[in-house]
């Protein structure tokens, strides 16, 4: 058979054209909302998608909103799905350590969305989304030794420690949250009185108030306000939070501490480190550098890092 010009042209042509760059989707579960977003393999983000989690609703009305996300976002070029949610997926595939989240407890997550998805997943702990995204694109970018603290509704954490992901034997590591720093708080979701959530928790701040005060604000509000209620809980909460990071900087010796969640926005960094280096050995926290996250959605970021990887 023989080629006209043009057709030689038409075959040039097509070998030229890209073919669709892969796309991920990354969801991040949290104890108030379920917050998606479909990115490439930079993390250049093309759709989002947000919904209620229902924490107080059934397991099935749970599942459902995190795959009503997930279908969304959902493309023919879709290679992979990360999901961050609380807790974690311990060897046997069962979550542990959910109190936001309670239906999910000793209950195999994983498996139940890839059955409701029909697809394959990755799943993992939302703290070590956070850190993952931040490390590869955020305020950590390029660091070897990273913590990361989500401080929301409750408090997350995760561990990048020589560049490898922490997870400890069953893949329960960074649980920084549960840290018991003064026992003589108020009890937390996990059971335990005094942890670094129930001191420095929206829930917690937000319930602290109202047991001082007799009234309901918000966690954001609580921050902004002048009363003596109000004052005490923010002294508190800067205080306890110096003393867990200053832990964790003696204990692992980051380059950085990177702070996301919604609670976050309302930290004064100066104030912080006041209370870190007051309760720290110097020669680790003079090293340690306390950012805030930069990425906006890390936790969504990085539970698309996940499939990407």
């Amino acid at each position: 058979m023989t080629l006209s010009i043009t057709h030689i042209k038409s075959f040039i042509r097509a070998g030229k054209r890209k073919t669709p760059m892969a796309k991920y989707i990354g969801v991040d579960v949290g104890g108030t909302k379920i917050e998606g977003a479909l990115v490439n393999e930079r993390l250049k983000v093309f759709k989002r998608a947000r919904t209620a989690t229902e924490a107080g609703r059934s397991r099935n009305r749970i599942l459902e909103n995190i795959a009503r996300v997930v279908r969304e976002l959902e493309t023919k070029d879709v290679k992979g799905i990360g999901i961050g949610a609380p807790g974690f997926s311990d060897r046997k595939g069962k979550q542990r350590l959910t109190p936001n989240i309670k239906q999910f407890e000793n209950f195999r997550l994983k498996k139940a969305l890839e059955e409701r998805l029909n697809r394959r997943i990755h799943l993992e702990n939302d703290g070590n989304c956070f850190v993952l995204a931040e490390q590869k694109a955020g305020a950590a970018k390029g660091m070897k030794n990273v913590l990361g603290l989500t401080l929301g509704t409750g408090i997350g954490g995760g561990a990048i420690v020589d560049g490898m992901l922490l997870e400890g034997k069953n893949k329960g590591a960074a649980h920084f949250g549960h840290m018991i720093i003064d026992a003589t708080g108020i009890k937390c979701h996990c059971g335990h009185n005094g942890d670094l959530e129930s001191w420095c928790g929206g829930r917690y701040i937000e319930k602290r108030y109202r047991l001082m005060s007799g009234k309901s604000i918000s966690a954001k509000e609580i921050f902004e306000s002048k009363n003596k209620a109000a004052k005490k809980i923010v002294s508190d909460f800067y205080q306890k939070l110096g003393i867990a990071i200053a832990d964790l900087v003696n204990a692992f010796n980051p380059e950085c501490i990177v702070l996301g969640g919604s609670i976050s926005k309302n930290v004064d960094l100066k104030k912080l480190r006041k209370e870190v280096v007051k309760y720290g050995q110097a020669s680790l926290t003079r090293e340690a550098k306390i950012a805030k996250n930069k990425l906006g959605e890390a936790g969504v970021l990085g539970a698309a890092c996940l499939a990407i990887r």
